[in-house]
């Protein structure tokens, strides 16, 4: 162990110490959750045993990059969708990646998809509105422009989407979808 770990190894645990009984402390880079373990006397009648603590850490810079990474493949994604640009499906999806709303499997099943919303639509734009990120999935709400409406003033049709990524690649989705197709 470097000085400079042991240094910040005692500096949590004095901070530890100061904060009583039990907790959580965060920092940048991890989170930490610790008890104090109640103490008997020893079976002799002596004095109690000294507390132990019980120290959780878990490293949350791997989550917070995780989760940038996965905002950055879901621009992506509606980056290319909106550019046409079909080709870099396959460096965003994963090769056995699951549609669950269409029911289909692989890279392919996306381009198809795609491809017959730029043939219905070609001015077809997706917007995001929000996008929460959580380690590896993101959940995302769109607005889908230039799809002409119908009769009568409407609301543009928006998406939900919830998709998981794998190995830097998106593999499974989920999705609703208030777009009136033809013929559905």
């Amino acid at each position: 162990m470097t000085a400079e770990a042991e240094g910040d190894l005692d500096e949590l645990v004095g901070r530890l110490h100061g904060l009583g009984q039990g907790g959580l402390f965060e920092s940048d880079s991890t989170e930490t959750r610790f008890f104090t373990v109640s103490t008997e006397p020893t079976s002799r009648g002596g004095p109690p045993r000294s507390s132990h603590m019980l120290i959780h850490t878990r490293a949350l810079g791997r989550k917070r990059e995780m989760t940038d990474d996965v905002r950055a493949l879901a621009q992506r994604m509606y980056e290319a969708f909106n550019t046409r640009d079909l080709t870099a499906a396959k460096a965003i999806f994963s090769a056995d990646f699951v549609s669950h709303p269409l029911g289909t499997v692989g890279v392919d099943s996306v381009v198809k998809a795609w491809s017959g919303l730029h043939t219905m639509f070609p001015d077809i734009q997706v917007i995001v509105e929000d996008m929460l990120v959580d380690a590896d999935k993101a959940a995302v709400r769109t607005s889908l422009h230039g799809i002409p409406a119908g009769g009568g003033e409407q609301a543009l049709p928006s998406m939900m989407e919830i998709f998981r990524v794998r190995d830097g690649r998106i593999a499974e989705l989920w999705g609703l979808s208030s777009l009136s197709r033809p013929g559905s």
